[in-house]
């Protein structure tokens, strides 16, 4: 070959991958966009279960640790996501020469930490797009590669998780780069392969505390590294390199009671027949495979697109193992050992356990994509044998990716949109409905309705409640009075605090509406007030006794089944697929309807 055609060729080369570098940092572009829109909804009024621990970090670490936290809870939280929420520019909007703020600006101060631990965990999270793209081509040629990663870009199920203040979608980056660590193990076996293990695995580790489980792959890898010998034993320097990262994002503190009280929540209590471990219960009766069910529901209500063609992709390699016995269906075995020895091992887990959550599995959707990819590999090549078929093969790649994209720009839309309790708060705002001056309101409870409350509306809602929990109410009673917004809305909470007072108020629901002394009444569909009777009594007697004058639903045309579209976990109720619901919602939020009971003004 001539100098001329050898430079050609190199020129080509390098060309496709400066283009295949142009298409992943696209990707991975969309995808922060895709997760960064609306990170906001439904805060500071609705935050999200579990979602506390990382906003608290935040906020313990902008105090430079002056005020540590001795609590077992946080002791075992490691810190890394939290670290990274700290180089995102707060939002707080500043007054000048004292004036009071708005009440949007305060509704948005009260909100900072959240969204801002939001805004690192979406960041973090598009961060996987380029790590399962290098995780796939181990297996898949680089334009597969590239279509893996697009699913990746367009999940549904991180998206979902992405915009909230739990580390989950954060530290699916860092989980999929120790895997990737893990595969470069086995396939090169060099010092600086299980350098760069050791780093991933203690960046993940400190990311989540589950990371720990990515030491079953990095063992695997260990053992059938091509190398072999005495390389492996570099597998001690990559533990020592991953102790040595993950150490410092965790707390050195020790636990309130010492060492002592940790020793007492660490084992196993025969009482209750549960495991402990720092805060961590499993009971023995929730290990039942109950969580199967879980899995298959929200693999199928967050990404049916990959659900599909991963069922597919297994199809197509039944078929190819038994059209070539004794041949192996997929190349690399051993690099899919490494990726099994993650993937089996978490689903395992989760559908052993009853009581598992969507969120854990987050860390399986690049394999899920990587999987995908493969399967729609096998039946475009099978396309393109067949002259006739060849215009489909197009059209077999773009459609799924397509449907994927609309589900998730769906979302973006969706959450971007003003949402329920926003809509709902902007009409009390509205002079032509609601007189501030002389009007009251009670909002049922636990939504932190975001209006500004008088100092005795104040009072009454904060009583018994825990500080950190309620973003808008903490704003509320820890401002200084001259930086609070000037107009005060009397919002009081409905008295369904205790056992007691939601069990008479079940006994006599007409009785407790008629003591009442507001004007306006604002309930809301939420399964966790779904669990007493009361709160449903409540809105039967507003039924009754009190006009409703605004009624506000995610859902386009009103939802007949007044299932929220909010931060929860998927329950087996959920009638529609969370995917396909976005298509047509029109915000997020619960069900909210809006009571006028009949009272004169001057009646009090």
């Amino acid at each position: 070959m001539s100098r001329g055609a050898s430079d050609e060729s190199a020129g080509s080369v390098a060309g496709r991958r400066w283009l295949v570098v142009a298409v992943l940092v696209a990707l991975t572009g969309a995808a922060l966009g895709l997760r960064l829109s609306g990170r906001g909804f439904l805060l500071p009024a609705l935050v999200e279960p579990d979602g506390g621990a990382l906003p608290a970090e935040l906020a313990r670490l902008e105090r430079g640790g002056a005020e540590p936290t001795r609590e077992v809870a946080a002791w075992r939280e490691p810190s890394l996501v939290a670290q990274c929420a700290r180089l995102v520019p707060s939002t707080r909007a500043t007054t000048k020469n004292g004036e009071p703020p708005s009440i949007d600006a305060a509704l948005e101060a009260s909100a900072d930490l959240r969204v801002r631990s939001r805004t690192a965990v979406a960041c973090l999270s598009a961060l996987t797009v380029p790590a399962a793209f290098l995780v796939a081509r181990f297996f898949l040629s680089s334009g597969w590669s590239l279509v893996a990663a697009a699913f990746v870009a367009t999940s549904f199920l991180q998206q979902w998780f992405a915009a909230e203040s739990r580390p989950d979608a954060a530290a699916t980056t860092f989980f999929t780069l120790a895997v990737l660590g893990a595969l470069c193990v086995r396939r090169y076996g060099t010092l600086a392969a299980y350098v760069f293990a050791g780093v991933a695995l203690g960046l993940a580790v400190g990311a989540l505390e589950s990371g720990v489980a990515l030491l079953l792959p990095l063992a695997v890898a260990i053992l059938t590294s091509v190398r072999g010998g005495r390389s492996r034993w570099f597998g001690l320097a990559a533990l020592a390199v991953a102790v040595l990262v993950a150490r410092p994002f965790y707390s050195t503190e020790t636990p309130s009671g010492g060492w002592a009280r940790m020793a007492s929540i660490v084992g196993f209590d025969r009482a209750t027949h549960e495991l402990r471990f720092a805060g961590h219960e499993l009971p023995l009766e929730s290990l039942d495979f109950g969580g199967a069910r879980v899995v298959a529901d929200t693999a199928w209500s967050h990404e049916p697109t990959l659900m599909v063609l991963g069922g597919l992709a297994l199809a197509a390699l039944l078929v190819r193992m038994l059209s070539r016995p004794g041949a192996p269906g997929i190349e690399h075995g051993r690099d899919v050992a490494v990726v099994f020895a993650y993937v089996g091992p978490c689903l395992l887990a989760a559908s052993a356990y009853s009581r598992v959550q969507a969120r854990a599995l987050i860390p399986l959707v690049p394999y899920f994509a990587i999987l995908a990819a493969w399967g729609l590999s096998v039946l475009a090549e099978l396309a393109l044998a067949r002259p006739r078929a060849r215009r489909f093969a197009v059209a077999l790649v773009l459609a799924p990716l397509a449907l994927n994209a609309a589900f998730a720009t769906s979302l973006a839309r969706v959450r971007a949109a003003p949402d329920t309790i926003a809509r709902a708060a902007a009409w009390f705002r509205a002079p032509q409905h609601f007189d501030r001056e002389h009007e009251r309101l009670a909002v049922l409870p636990p939504i932190d309705f975001p209006l500004p409350q008088t100092d005795k509306a104040l009072a009454i809602s904060a009583r018994g409640v825990p500080i950190g929990e309620f973003p808008w109410l903490d704003y509320q009673r820890g401002a200084d009075p001259a930086t609070k917004p000037i107009e005060r809305f009397h919002v009081e909470w409905l008295a369904l605090a205790t056992p007691e007072q939601r069990d008479a108020i079940a006994a006599d629901p007409e009785r407790f509406v008629d003591a009442l002394d507001v004007d306006y009444v604002v309930v809301h569909a939420l399964r966790m007030v779904r669990r007493h009777p009361a709160f449903a009594a409540v809105r039967g007697a507003l039924l009754a006794r009190a006009q409703l004058v605004e009624r506000f639903s995610p859902d386009d045309g009103g939802s007949a089944g007044e299932i929220p579209l909010d931060m929860d976990e998927p329950a087996p109720d959920d009638p529609v697929n969370r995917a396909w619901r976005v298509l047509f919602a029109d915000s997020t939020g619960p069900v909210m309807e809006i009571y006028r009971l009949p009272r004169r003004i001057d009646a009090r």
